[in-house]
């Protein structure tokens, strides 16, 4: 947060219906080329919409792409100078902080293997003394599974900045504090301020002769959940790709 105020990081807002809809969304089976809407961004989540396995909010998620060959460098934390390696190729970072919880981190390479398939980085887990005491024997694998979110979440996030950039919009007037010894305010962005979900209700009531069990899913809400297609564009003999979102559709929502 320390970095995020001295080097005025771009704060964007996520609206909630959007977040929900890159939550229930399929991530790329295969990549096109990935380029970054912006180098880097703290981005605000809608509150209360996601909770790390102890039932903390989340309320942010720093986001920053990685050039190739970056290399390392040293940087300086109070009295410590920590050295960071970076990988060779490019790829995203994100990272989370619950104060006195737990930090999360994660890593996206954005090459594709040799068969074009994607390539997910390890996510990392620091939690605090505190965090181990008196956790069910599935702790691990209920964190995991959050990473897994954040970390999907990220590269959701930057696939709709680069697929929807009319979805992105300032709004002036007002701003948010996010350093607690300054005054200073920051003016965020919205990102997919007017969005809705997409919902779709049965056209008619299911005939008698439908079994029980039937009838029953057709009632229960749930997504259909939304994936990335790689559209061709350009000339026929030498077409290139970008990746073009197919929303997710609430059922009987």
């Amino acid at each position: 947060m320390d970095k995020i105020y001295r080097e005025t990081v771009p704060v964007y807002w996520l609206q909630k219906d959007l977040t929900e809809a890159l939550i229930n969304t399929e991530l790329p089976k295969h990549w096109v080329d990935i380029k970054p809407f912006v180098p880097r961004g703290l981005f605000l989540l809608p509150k209360g919409l996601i909770k790390n396995p102890d039932n903390f909010q989340v309320d942010w998620i720093y986001i920053e792409f990685i050039p190739p060959n970056l290399g390392n460098r040293n940087i300086q934390l109070g009295k410590n100078l920590l050295e960071v390696r970076y990988p060779q190729k490019k790829c995203l970072i994100w990272v989370n902080d619950l104060s006195r919880v737990a930090s999360y981190s994660g890593t996206i390479r954005l090459d594709p293997d040799e068969q074009g398939n994607p390539q997910y980085g390890n996510n990392n887990f620091f939690p605090s003394i505190e965090h181990f005491l008196d956790k069910p024997q599935n702790f691990k694998e209920k964190e995991a599974a959050f990473m897994r979110l954040l970390s999907n979440l990220s590269l959701q996030i930057m696939l709709f900045m680069m697929a929807k950039p009319e979805a992105i919009s300032a709004q002036s007037g007002f701003g948010t504090n996010i350093h607690r010894h300054s005054h200073k305010l920051r003016t965020p962005v919205w990102i997919g301020k007017n969005f809705q979900i997409k919902k779709q209700y049965p056209k008619s009531p299911a005939p008698e002769s439908t079994n029980k069990s039937s009838q029953l899913r057709t009632k229960i809400t749930h997504w259909r959940r939304g994936h990335w297609r790689n559209q061709p564009i350009g000339k026929r003999n030498h077409p290139e790709y970008k990746q073009v979102w197919i929303e997710p559709v609430l059922i009987n929502g």
